[in-house]
């Protein structure tokens, strides 16, 4: 895995946060959110950072916590995904200052499918 870039923000809280989008672009925001929430780091979005994504972002593993912070018009949205982030077992998902946008694939659709944010 590459080595996660660290934030040098001067709050105390954000000073061990992963940044997204990274300086290089060997990272996609699925792997970002995977090695945030195994290292224990926050993943902290660059202000007006618009992010759609085709597939959930899963946050599964036990006792894994994904906290993803934002600000300035954050928005992270779906595009006929069922949702946009999957919790599951003992895992937990924190987002601050970000708009989460889902349109549930039904409204897109015939109707017969259900879909939420996030998903636990």
């Amino acid at each position: 895995l590459p080595r996660p870039v660290l934030s040098e923000a001067p709050c105390s809280e954000d000073t061990d946060a992963l940044l997204w989008p990274p300086k290089d672009d060997g990272l996609d925001f699925h792997e970002a959110c995977r090695l945030a929430a195994e290292t224990g780091h926050s993943l902290r979005l660059a202000a007006g950072c618009h992010l759609r994504l085709q597939e959930p972002v899963h946050v599964k593993k036990n006792k894994s916590q994904l906290r993803i912070l934002g600000s300035a018009g954050c928005i992270i949205e779906s595009v006929g995904s069922h949702c946009i982030f999957t919790v599951g077992g003992h895992a937990g998902l924190v987002v601050e200052g970000i708009a989460l946008r889902h349109t549930a694939p039904s409204a897109m659709g015939n109707g017969n499918d259900v879909g939420a944010a996030i998903f636990a």
